[in-house]
């Protein structure tokens, strides 16, 4: 089975950190995960967003305290336990 999922990915921790804080109060209850190597070296912690959550989290990051320049959303498929990410 392909398992899907979209990903959070920044560029700082910091910055992941402030915005897991910020969506927390806004009610989202996001799983940080490991950032996926395909999909960066520079920050070690993402946010997993269920497919369900894409759009309300979207907005809530886009009009969030971390600049668009710092993060990236990803779409994310694993196939036979590697990763295939698509930015979206």
């Amino acid at each position: 089975m392909e398992e899907r999922f979209y990903a959070l990915v920044f560029y700082s921790g910091h910055g992941a950190a402030v915005m897991q804080k910020y969506l927390a109060e806004k009610g989202f209850s996001l799983r940080p995960m490991p950032t996926l190597r395909i999909l960066s070296t520079s920050c070690s912690t993402s946010l997993r967003i269920p497919q369900a959550d894409l759009a309300a989290v979207r907005w809530a990051v886009e009009s969030g305290p971390v600049s668009r320049d710092q993060y990236r959303f990803y779409f994310v498929r694993m196939v036979d336990g590697k990763p295939i990410a698509n930015p979206m």
